[in-house]
Formats: structure tokens, sequence, C-alpha cells
């Protein structure tokens, strides 16, 4: 699959359903979030779990404002800037981190995400193996036993990754072309394949161009 990036001009006012997967709703906001002059959109559900009230007021805090109305689900996005830097503590979102790192390499300043001690292993090895991908992609990081800093903002080129068998981390990284200077390509393996295909089949409805 081919991602395209987006032209930092593009400017454009969508009225849509984000999926019902939170962190599919939330790596949409944040693929919308520098190209667009306002957005508005519904969720499908209304965030109820504590992890994702929290998330939200997070990413309040990293500089996106949007007003929310909790009996409706209905969200206003305003948009057009990249995002402060951020302060991530990853044991409390261990989940975003995949996400959190790739905008963090596009950020206004430098981030850093710690307490990687407290996470799993599997969930740093999730951690480790996006970041190797995203050296490829031009990406400048310091990893120690208990963080991970990156300078911002970043420029990167486009990638080529195959067989990619983590969907939070193939996910992630359509946002990564979607960022870059250049084309990408992804291939997942075949039992991801049809998440995949679903998700970027919602994305590309109305942000960018996919080839498959």
């Amino acid at each position: 699959m081919k991602i395209l990036p987006l032209n930092s001009f593009c400017k454009m006012k969508i009225e849509n359903n984000i999926p019902r997967e939170f962190f599919d709703a939330i790596i949409a906001i944040f693929a919308l979030y520098p190209f667009s002059e306002k957005v508005t959109f519904s969720l499908e559900f209304i965030p109820n779990s504590s992890k994702e009230k929290e998330f939200l007021q997070l990413i309040k805090k990293m500089g996106v404002e949007f007003i929310d109305n909790a009996h409706s689900g209905e969200f206003s996005l305003s948009g057009g800037t990249f995002l402060d830097g951020l302060q991530i503590d990853c044991n409390i979102y261990s989940k975003f981190l995949p996400i959190l790192i790739v905008i963090g390499v596009f950020c206004n300043y430098d981030s850093r995400f710690y307490n990687l001690k407290k996470i799993s292993d599997e969930e740093r090895k999730i951690i480790e193996d996006l970041l190797k991908i995203l050296q490829s992609m031009g990406v400048q990081y310091a990893i120690t036993q208990d963080s991970v800093f990156l300078q911002g903002p970043q420029q990167i080129i486009g990638f080529k990754q195959e067989n990619v068998n983590n969907l939070s981390i193939a996910k992630s990284l359509v946002v990564a072309g979607l960022y870059a200077r250049t084309s990408s390509e992804i291939k997942v393996v075949s039992s991801l394949q049809e998440k995949f295909n679903s998700f970027t089949t919602y994305l590309a409805d109305f942000i960018c161009e996919f080839n498959n």
C-alpha cells in the first residue's frame, strides 16, 4: 500500500464519523490536525473509561483545541498548527505510545517519554521496533533504560516497510507517511490485513490517497 504525503497547504472542513475504536479516533485526530482549518465530526461512542477521558485531557494540553458535547459525542476541532512538545508517562499511556512517538517527531518543541521501566517487555519491544523504522526515515532520537527523547520538529523522508506485524505500529506509520516529504509504502502481515484495510479505507475517504 502506497501512502502519499499530505500537502501542507491542504485546508478542509470535514463532517464524518470517527471510527468506533478509540485508538483509531485518536489517530484520525492527529492526522487531520495540522492540515485543517476546522473539522467537525462525531464519535460513535462517548469516551467513558478513565484512560480515555485522561487521554482527551492530555491532547488538550498538547495544543489540540476541541470542544466536546458529552451527550452527543460531537467534537469541533480547530487545527492548522503543529503541537507543543510532549512529556508522556509511558506507564499511564502505554497503549498510545506508538502514535504519540510519531507525533512527537513533528512537535514544535522537544518531547520526552519517561517511565519506560514500568511498561512490559512486549510494549517496550513495540516502541523499539517503531523507533528503528522511524530512524530509517531520518528521525533522530535517544533512548535510555527509562526514557525516549525526541528533538522537535524533524523533517522525514518516506519509508518502505513489509511484514509489519503490529497493528498500532502500522496505523501510526500511516500518520508518519502523511507527514513525510516523499511517498511511503507499507505492507502488513496477512492476519492484520482486514483490520488495517478497514482503517486506511476510512482515513482515505477524506484526508489522503492510498494506492493498493
